[in-house]
C-alpha cells in the first residue's frame, strides 16, 4: 500500500475489503493458545454477516454475526487439512466462541456476542481510570495490558496446579488391595507424572482390581503396573508396553514400527495431537490395509 503527499498531509488510500474489530481480550481466551484456532476464529469474523438486517441464503435467514460454510471449501480457503479445520471448529464451539446449526446441505455458524464485539462504542467509552490517564503514553497502556494478561495467566495456572494437586492427593490416598505396598503404588503414580500421563479415579479403581488379581496369582504388581505407563516410541509418540505388545500381536512388529514413524511425522508436520497414540497407530495401519499398502503377515507393499 502506497501513500501520497497532498498539500503537505499524508493521504492514505482507502483499504478494500472492509474491517472487523478484534479486542485485546482475545489474548485472555483459550483460543489464543492455539494458532489454528485463532486463524479459524478470525476467518469466522471475516465471513459473518455484518449488516444489521438479515440476509437470505438458500431459503434461510442469516442474522447479524451468522454465515454458512462447507467443511471442505472452508479448509481450502484456510489452507488447512479438513480434519484439522473440523477439530478447530469443535473447540471454538466448546469455548463458546461460536455456535453452529447444521442442515443436510450446509452449516450455519453464529459468532457469539458478535454485535457486542463489533460495536465501536463498546471500546471507546472511557472508564474513570482511562479518563484520568488519557494523556498517558501508549507504551504505558501496552505495559498495563501485558501485566493484566500475565496476572490472568498466572491465576489460571495456579488453579490448574491446585486442581492437579487435589487429584493427585486423592489417587495417593485410594484404598489399596491387600499385599500391594504404598511404595509400589506411589512409584507407579510417579512414573505416570514423569511422562505427563493422566489417569482418572475410576480408571485407578479398575486397575487396582486387576492388580489384586495379579497378586492372588503370585505375580509382580510393580511389573504389572509398569505395563500401563506410556513410553516414548518416537519424538512425539508415547505408547504403553501393554498397548504396544497388543498392536504387535495384531499387526506385526514391522507394521507397528512403520505406523509409529508415520504418526510421528504427521504430528510434527501438522501440529496434530492425539489423546491415545496407540489407537491412532491402529487407525493408521487399518487405513493402509484398506488402501492395499499393507498385507498382514507380509508387511508393507
Amino acid at each position: 500500500m502506497s501513500t501520497e503527499i497532498e498539500g503537505g498531509a499524508v493521504k492514505v488510500p482507502v483499504i478494500p475489503g472492509g474491517f472487523v474489530l478484534v479486542g485485546r481480550v482475545l489474548q485472555d481466551k483459550r483460543i489464543w493458545d492455539n494458532a489454528v484456532d485463532v486463524k479459524v476464529f478470525l476467518w469466522c469474523l471475516f465471513r459473518a454477516n455484518y449488516k444489521t438486517e438479515a440476509i437470505s441464503h438458500r431459503g434461510h435467514e442469516l442474522k447479524t454475526g451468522q454465515f454458512v460454510y462447507g467443511r471442505f471449501e472452508a479448509a481450502r480457503d484456510l489452507k488447512l487439512n479438513p480434519n484439522t479445520f473440523y477439530e478447530s471448529i469443535k473447540r471454538l464451539v466448546k469455548y463458546k466462541a461460536i455456535s453452529k446449526n447444521g442442515t443436510n446441505k450446509f452449516t450455519i455458524v453464529t459468532v457469539c456476542k458478535y454485535g457486542a464485539y463489533q460495536e465501536y462504542e463498546n471500546y471507546t467509552t472511557p472508564t474513570k481510570h482511562q479518563q484520568n490517564t488519557n494523556k498517558t503514553p501508549a507504551k504505558h497502556q501496552q505495559n498495563t495490558t501485558k501485566k493484566e494478561v500475565k496476572r490472568s495467566k498466572k491465576k489460571f495456572k495456579e488453579v490448574e496446579i491446585k486442581t492437579a494437586r487435589e487429584k493427585t492427593a486423592r489417587l495417593e490416598k485410594i484404598s489399596l488391595p491387600k499385599n500391594l505396598t504404598e511404595k509400589t503404588w506411589l512409584d507407579f503414580l510417579g512414573k505416570l507424572k514423569s511422562v505427563n500421563q493422566k489417569i482418572g479415579f475410576k480408571d485407578c479403581q479398575s486397575l487396582l482390581k486387576k492388580t489384586a488379581a495379579v497378586l492372588e496369582k503370585g505375580g509382580d504388581p510393580g511389573e504389572f503396573l509398569s505395563g500401563y505407563v506410556k513410553r516414548r516410541r518416537a519424538e512425539l509418540v508415547y505408547i504403553s508396553s501393554n498397548a504396544y505388545q497388543s498392536l504387535v500381536r495384531k499387526y506385526g512388529a514391522d507394521n507397528v514400527v512403520s505406523a509409529i514413524e508415520d504418526l510421528d511425522g504427521y504430528m510434527r508436520a501438522h501440529g496434530k495431537k492425539y489423546k491415545d497414540h496407540a489407537a491412532a497407530v491402529g487407525n493408521f495401519i487399518r487405513s493402509d490395509i484398506k488402501k492395499g499398502k499393507i498385507v498382514l503377515n507380509q508387511g508393507r507393499t
